[in-house]
């Protein structure tokens, strides 16, 4: 802080008749130091340097990285990321920003006014970021400032520019006396002590890796599809998403329930590990961040989470040796880290869509991964190198599932099929369709989720059943819920075997399974809590400027009016009261106030409603678009195999 002062004293900084005012109070007993110059030289640039608007102020001392990466995450990372990094610069994390861009270094610590990431962000040079869009917000901006003068040199490791940083300890020593450097030291081991202090408090791994306790289930306000669960190897214990909670369903068929808080949005993705001492949970906000958190089930500890993605995850698999999670999202990545550590070990770049599906071999050599344009990609797991590529599926990939001597793998999606594959010829064997309107997953009646002919198959789709299948393609047992099935998971106890099935509706369904693999007649359900409420939309509405002429009339007669919207005759009296000339009595400028504040409150309100509004109808277009598309494709293939039925 005190070098970047001195450094602006002596004419180094780029701002053009700025008085700089630095007031460092009661530090240690210290008194207030106060500095005040004018500096004359001219920046670089043709516009001063962008300061924070009046009233905008950044508290923090020192500015760390977690307090940037929202920004970036925000307005940058949709074009400079991991699988689209461009320019050659990729902002989606620290180390990453340390190595620039094609052009060179896009930073240098304690000297924004040589970053390139903050000139182009401030519009300072060419090209202007983000591109075709106004600059992004002033607070913002200082932030990232900020965050360039105060903390990137820490948390690089580096001390800043060397050679402005021996100047600046040699004007330091012209300038200050004895004390002058005993107030130094201090401030340098009082922010220290804030850049450790920031990284405690602001980090979500030390939010997360906290202990935590069973608290009471929060009703859901209406039944919505429950699109993730997950159940214990060996336990009854079932597992599905809550109101920014985790619901443990402890026994089956009861409705007792037991719920874990989870810091996070949205919660996308739910797996027991292989050893059934954790629970991996992936969850984030929708375009803004993810992660997989770990949950100790015997401690009820969060581990440190696992992964930094840019969007929330849509699959991820453990390998069998619990040492490696693989986590797909829409980046069109696979994202290897090491569970232990959470270091990133491999990021898999070759599918052309969202990762929908990935599924580790049984001896862990090969990751399968679908994606949801139809492509199947195998990867070799040390490498990372592609092994071999599976195409004919139709839409997107929805299930894999691998055989128990890893020499095979099945796959379904949402062209309605289930496709076995011989890894060894890396072709087709056999395909069959399982359902008319298209298949939600694929699972296997095994303890490891491999399938053989003791664990067969299990399909389940939009229109509403529930097959079993051995490995030629036979129908084994079926069930019909009515419902669109969206998500199930086998549950395998000393005493029965049951499958889980969660429906559009929001139910879960219990079905036993007997020794030949079939659906017994029993089932029975769970409850996930809900408690209806009432639809509200909140207006704030002003209060009427009619009862300002009852005031006037007479200060005492107090006359209450309901609130209203619109009244043109109030206006009118208002208006002739403000004319020139008429006295205005001095309540009304409070109550003035108080009627523009309420009517700002009106207009937000109803701003925010019509921009919620807005993003809802243009996902519902999206979607549209997709399904038309996924209509064209599917009439298209029906004609061919029409076509090809034919008599010649």
């Amino acid at each position: 802080m005190m070098s970047q002062v001195l450094r602006r004293l002596r004419g180094d900084g780029p701002t053009t008749l700025l008085t700089i005012l630095v007031s460092v109070a009661t530090l240690r007993g210290l008194a207030s130091v106060v500095f005040t110059t004018t500096t004359t030289n001219v920046s670089h640039s043709a516009e001063p340097v962008a300061a924070p608007e009046a009233g905008i102020a950044i508290d923090d001392d020192v500015v760390t990285y977690d307090q940037v990466q929202p920004i970036l995450r925000k307005h940058c990372l949709s074009c400079h990321n991991e699988s689209q990094a461009r320019g050659g610069l990729s902002l989606s994390g620290l180390d990453k920003i340390e190595a620039g861009s094609t052009s060179g270094d896009v930073v240098v610590p304690g000297a924004p006014e040589e970053s390139l990431l903050y000139l182009v962000t401030a519009h300072l040079e060419n090209p202007k970021m983000p591109p075709n869009k106004p600059k992004i917000p002033a607070r913002e901006l200082a932030i990232i400032e900020k965050w360039i003068t105060t903390g990137l040199a820490k948390e690089l490791g580096k001390e800043g520019n060397e050679s402005k940083q021996s100047e600046s300890d040699a004007t330091e020593e012209e300038v200050g006396s004895g004390s002058m450097q005993g107030m130094q030291s201090m401030l340098s081991a009082d922010a220290e002590e804030s850049v450790s202090a920031k990284k405690t408090a602001n980090t979500k791994e030390t939010i997360e890796t906290s202990t935590v306790s069973y608290i009471d289930a929060t009703p859901l306000p209406q039944a919505n599809p429950i699109t993730a669960i997950a159940a214990h190897s060996t336990r009854s214990a079932v597992v599905v998403p809550g109101l920014g909670q985790i619901l443990f369903m402890n026994g089956i068929g009861k409705e007792s329930l037991k719920a874990i808080p989870v810091a996070a949005n949205t919660i996308t993705i739910l797996s027991y590990s292989r050893n059934g001492k954790y629970l991996f949970v992936g969850c984030g906000t929708p375009g803004d961040w993810g992660k997989v958190l770990r949950l100790d089930l015997d401690s009820l500890q969060w581990d440190a989470p696992i992964g930094d993605e840019s969007d929330t995850p849509l699959c991820m698999s453990e390998s069998p040796d619990g040492r490696f999670l693989a986590i797909g999202n829409t980046s069109k990545n696979i994202n290897v880290y090491e569970v232990s550590t959470g270091k990133l070990v491999h990021t898999l770049k070759k599918h052309t869509d969202w990762v929908t599906f990935v599924s580790w071999s049984p001896d862990g050599l090969l990751l399968a991964s679908g994606d949801r344009f139809g492509s199947i990609l195998v990867w070799e797991a040390e490498s990372g190198k592609v092994f071999t590529n599976l195409r004919n599926h139709v839409g997107s990939v929805t299930g894999l599932v691998w055989s128990c001597d890893g020499d095979e793998l099945f796959s379904t999606g949402w062209d309605g099929t289930l496709r076995r594959w011989d890894l060894h010829t890396q072709r087709e064997v056999k395909n069959w369709p399982v359902h008319t309107k298209g298949s939600h997953g694929l699972l296997s009646l095994s303890r490891d989720q491999t399938v053989s002919a003791a664990h067969p198959l299990v399909s389940y789709g939009r229109d509403g059943r529930v097959r079993i299948w051995n490995l030629d393609g036979g129908l084994i047992a079926e069930r019909s819920l009515g419902e669109e099935i969206v998500a199930t998971a086998f549950s395998l106890s000393s005493d029965k075997r049951q499958l889980m099935v969660c429906d559009a509706s929001g139910s879960i369904s219990s079905l036993s399974i007997d020794s030949d693999n079939r659906l017994s007649e029993e089932m029975s359900s769970l409850s996930v809590p809900v408690k209806k409420v009432d639809s509200e939309f909140t207006l704030y509405r002003p209060s009427a400027p009619a009862r300002l002429a009852s005031v006037a009339k007479s200060e005492s007669n107090k006359v209450a009016v309901s609130p209203m919207v619109s009244d043109s005759k109030s206006d009118s009296d208002l208006s002739k009261n403000m004319e020139v000339g008429n006295s205005v009595p001095a309540t009304w400028k409070s109550r003035l106030a108080s009627d523009l504040a309420d009517s700002q409150r009106a207009l937000d309100s109803i701003e925010l409603s019509r921009a919620q509004l807005i993003e809802s109808l243009s996902q519902i277009e999206e979607s549209a678009a997709r399904l038309k598309q996924l209509i064209a494709i599917q009439e298209a293939r029906l004609k061919q195999l029409e076509l090809s039925e034919e008599p010649k």
